[in-house]
């Protein structure tokens, strides 16, 4: 079944589907145990969990990651190698965070596998070699002849996976073992005959080769270290195959805020009420009553102002918060279909609230990007 979600595509125009949604958490079961028993209850905590993922996502920057990386290299050689694999390790990255089920799933998945948490930090506990391949297969970027180039690895990037792939190979053929902390200690200590033979002049190209394919690949940790800013990793499965559900996945607060960022509203103006989703407008909740709301009228936080029906669900809208209708965009236009984040009204709310400046903005990003690393 993951394998048929992974490869799925559905085409067409303004598609919403929750495909995302199983893939991840089918991929979830299968790292943390394909025989758990969830529930209801469980749902709402994974989606308030995943929700946690997406907010520490919304506060990374990764170009600024990249390029905090490369400042930090030391070598002229290490810069020049490392700028050459940008796009080899952004673009996985870049599409896996673009999804917040997509996360959750690929840290299910490999969590203890590709890496460890000791003392609250992530270290590689495989080849981060691997866990690149592993993060190609998993978003479905790996080359796939007849795959348009903008969803699949690029030829350049895929020459230096492969070589990377027979180099470590090749490597764990001679040693006779795929430990990555052996094969580590091997490739960065003295001449090894196992791996040269009696001929030491190939171990100068051998350690330069190890230290090519691993410059950078500290970027993956952001992975991991995402999950841990988050809480997620403490998401799991015990031995009677129960849910472990934290406590901070079940407040009610908590879960609210969480899985609001799975979803976040449409962006509005601080005087203009927008709709959260596409469907048919109505101004009241039946045909023989008033409307809820209309020009000069003040509404309270929470007091439905609009029904949206969708696939015979109506679903009543309001707002957090109060203020005074000064115009409706809507009038006379009952059983209108509308786009999501459609104006419909014209408001002056109570208290403005004060938005955070575009410099706030990008120094709180900044700083929660630079702490990741």
């Amino acid at each position: 079944m993951a394998e048929i979600l992974r490869r799925m595509e559905l085409r067409g125009d303004d598609l919403q589907t929750n495909l995302p949604l199983h893939y991840g958490m089918i991929q979830w079961f299968l790292g943390k145990g394909v025989m758990a028993e969830p529930s209801t209850h469980f749902m709402r905590a994974y989606l308030a969990a995943v929700g946690c993922l997406q907010q520490v996502v919304n506060d990374l920057d990764l170009d600024l990651a990249f390029r905090e990386i490369l400042a930090r290299e030391e070598s002229e050689d290490g810069s020049r190698v490392l700028a050459s694999k940008e796009t080899l390790l952004k673009r996985p990255i870049a599409n896996l965070l673009s999804d917040p089920h997509a996360v959750a799933g690929f840290l299910g998945r490999y969590d203890g596998q590709l890496w460890q948490v000791t003392d609250g930090e992530a270290r590689f506990s495989d080849n981060p070699v691997h866990f690149l391949e592993r993060l190609y297969h998993f978003i479905y970027m790996e080359e796939q002849p007849g795959k348009p180039p903008s969803e699949k690895i690029w030829d350049h990037d895929q020459r230096v996976l492969e070589a990377a792939r027979a180099f470590y190979t090749e490597v764990e053929r001679r040693v006779g073992t795929s430990e990555w902390s052996e094969i580590q200690a091997r490739l960065e200590g003295a001449p090894d005959p196992a791996i040269v033979g009696s001929d030491a002049a190939p171990w100068q190209a051998c350690q330069a080769a190890h230290r090519g394919f691993q410059v950078g690949m500290d970027l993956l940790l952001l992975i991991p270290r995402i999950a841990l800013r988050a809480g997620f990793l403490e998401l799991g499965v015990d031995e009677a195959l129960r849910p472990i559900i934290p406590e901070r996945f079940t407040d009610p607060e908590q879960v609210a805020r969480s899985t609001r960022a799975l979803a976040p509203p449409p962006r509005a103006s601080s005087d203009e009420i927008v709709t959260p989703m596409g469907g048919t407008f109505y101004a009241r909740e039946a045909p023989h009553l008033p409307v809820l709301v209309d020009t000069g009228d003040h509404f309270e936080a929470g007091q439905p102002l609009f029904v949206i029906e969708v696939m015979k669900m109506f679903n009543k809208v309001s707002v957090p918060f109060s203020g005074t209708v000064v115009e409706n965009l809507m009038q006379g236009r009952d059983a209108s279909v509308v786009a999501k984040g459609q104006l419909i009204f014209k408001i002056e709310p109570d208290e403005r609230s004060v938005e955070e400046s575009p410099e706030a903005v990008a120094a709180r990003v900044r700083k929660s990007t630079l702490s990741l690393l």
